[in-house]
């Protein structure tokens, strides 16, 4: 079976830095960017639907009240000490093209807790956009996901033996239901809320069944395949539909660990 590749780190940050409806792409900085999305129409895709994404958030952005006294919050936080100026007669100004701004990718613009208020609110606000969007096919899931477990901090959790977890969002039949099996809420996987499993697996193999309300633009199986439908960097997975549940299990590990997950004739977690 042939893999997937996830995308390198420095693409996805270059689509990051591009501000939707601006030229960035003739920069000479970014003209690496450029030649891959030329080349690679599944890349290509994916910048189209993040220039989308960045789009909508703009536009909610302005319509979020900016908090009283938003500015001097910010410029508290901000380090007390900076360079002294420079003084304009010693140095001569720089060159045009050493004045242009170094593009910034979106998940540093959170700069402060008082902006971190304005995010939430964007972020709610394009969430509700999104409960209409479901154009990401089973290849987009796939990739976006392991990307997702990647990031994931894992952190909290009830353990499923002793509280049930919310009946919007089961964890299906499909999957072995481990002792220590845990579940929490999550509220931007695919830009959706849900909930991730968390299961232990044998030695230091770890998976995670996410369950979101998600319907894919092409069609998905009924039940996990007994291989994983992408395996790539040490990471497996697949994405099955249960009505308007999409069920995505993202395991660390080989096709034979992401067996040992699945509760499926002949398929003994060892």
């Amino acid at each position: 079976m042939s893999d997937q590749p996830i995308f390198d780190d420095r693409i996805i940050e270059a689509i990051e830095s591009c501000r939707p409806g601006s030229n960035d792409l003739s920069d000479p900085a970014l003209a690496f960017l450029a030649e891959e999305l030329a080349a690679n129409p599944d890349l290509n895709n994916l910048y189209q639907r993040m220039q989308e994404l960045d789009g909508t958030l703009a536009d909610v952005f302005q319509d979020v009240p900016v908090p009283e006294n938003l500015q001097d919050r910010i410029l508290a936080l901000l380090p007390a000490t900076r360079p002294e100026k420079a003084d304009s007669t010693d140095a001569p100004p720089a060159p045009v093209s050493h004045r242009q701004k170094k593009p910034v990718p979106r998940r540093f613009w959170i700069v402060s807790a008082g902006v971190a208020a304005v995010a939430a609110s964007v972020l709610i606000a394009a969430f509700v956009h999104l409960q209409t969007t479901e154009d990401y096919t089973g290849a987009d899931v796939r990739q976006l996901a392991i990307r997702y477990f990647h990031g994931d901090t894992f952190e909290g959790g009830e353990l499923l033996a002793e509280k049930a977890p919310p009946k919007a969002y089961p964890p299906g039949r499909h999957v072995v239901r481990i002792p220590r099996m845990r579940w929490r809420r999550v509220s931007d996987f695919l830009g959706r809320p849900g909930v991730a499993y968390d299961l232990p697996g044998p030695g230091n193999a770890r998976a995670t069944l996410y369950v979101v309300k998600y319907k894919v633009a092409d069609p998905l199986p009924a039940t996990p395949p007994l291989r994983p439908a992408l395996t790539t960097r040490g990471y497996s997975t697949s994405a099955w539909q249960a009505g308007p549940l999409l069920y995505v299990l993202v395991v660390q590990g080989e096709s034979r660990t992401y067996r040992g997950f699945l509760n499926l004739p002949r398929v003994p977690l060892t």
